[in-house]
């Protein structure tokens, strides 16, 4: 992925930034921004290409669509502090034959200036983890409430991300795990995490209706990334880059 030009000359080094995921707590939030590097910075935007098509796709169709999908890995990623969010898809009760996901928006918290942000339920790998798949399916029950186990199927994932922990020292690989919820469930939501949840129709994303640019300064330097406006709530770095490639999957359903 290329990324922009600073709109500004600046002798500050370039280095990644932001996150998605858990506010501190020593739990290591993940980074809403990733890949930004001394080598990536060529172009004066970050663009992602959208799929311009406005199909749907149910629940069942994506899952189907998941299932012939090969995501990528990181190299190296192995070595890398684990994290996973988990994307989860319901049929859409107001778009026949649409799919909606459920996204939060993380708590404002003082001195954190990446909280505040819309992201899906995920945060650190714990060691009591069997595999990534349980680190999304833990943290969304502590997060929100849903139980992914009994309601919900597994099925797929997008390409493993690059992230940066909450210390910004540490490379994160973080996994994006994709679940069918089958079983309503109400959500019950961890007030010291979660200020926010919401479902947003996948089919949003499409077109120019929503899409929206974001300025955000890394190491003083302003940048602009690409975004989705929704309901007032901004979509964008590693949440927008992970509904882009649902998008794409989407397209072969």
């Amino acid at each position: 992925m290329e990324l922009p030009r600073p709109s500004c000359r600046s002798s500050q080094k370039r280095g990644r930034h932001p996150r998605i995921g858990r506010a501190p707590r020593g739990r290591g939030a993940v980074h809403p921004i990733e890949g930004i590097g001394r080598r990536s910075v060529y172009n004066r935007r970050v663009s992602l290409p959208l799929p311009a098509s406005p199909s749907v796709a149910t629940a069942a169709t994506l899952a189907r669509a998941l299932a012939r999908y090969r995501p990528r890995a990181l190299w190296g990623e192995q070595r890398m502090v684990q994290a996973a969010v988990a994307i989860v898809a319901r049929d859409d009760a107001n778009e026949p034959g649409g799919t909606e996901l459920l996204f939060i928006e993380r708590v404002k918290r003082a001195g954190d200036p990446w909280s505040g942000n819309m992201a899906f339920p995920g945060g650190r790998a714990h060691p009591e983890d069997r595999d990534v798949t349980a680190t999304a399916v833990r943290e969304t029950r502590e997060e929100v409430g849903l139980d992914l186990e009994t309601a919900a199927e597994r099925v797929g994932r997008l390409s493993t991300v690059l992230a940066m922990a909450h210390d910004g020292r540490r490379p994160m690989a973080v996994h994006p795990i994709v679940f069918r919820l089958d079983l309503a469930q109400e959500l019950a939501l961890a007030p010291r995490e979660v200020a926010h949840a919401l479902w947003i129709p996948l089919a949003a994303f499409r077109g120019h209706a929503h899409r929206a640019r974001h300025r955000h300064r890394i190491l003083g330097v302003p940048w602009g990334f690409p975004a989705w406006r929704w309901e007032g709530k901004l979509i964008w770095g590693l949440t927008h880059r992970m509904v882009t490639e649902l998008l794409k999957i989407s397209d072969t359903t």
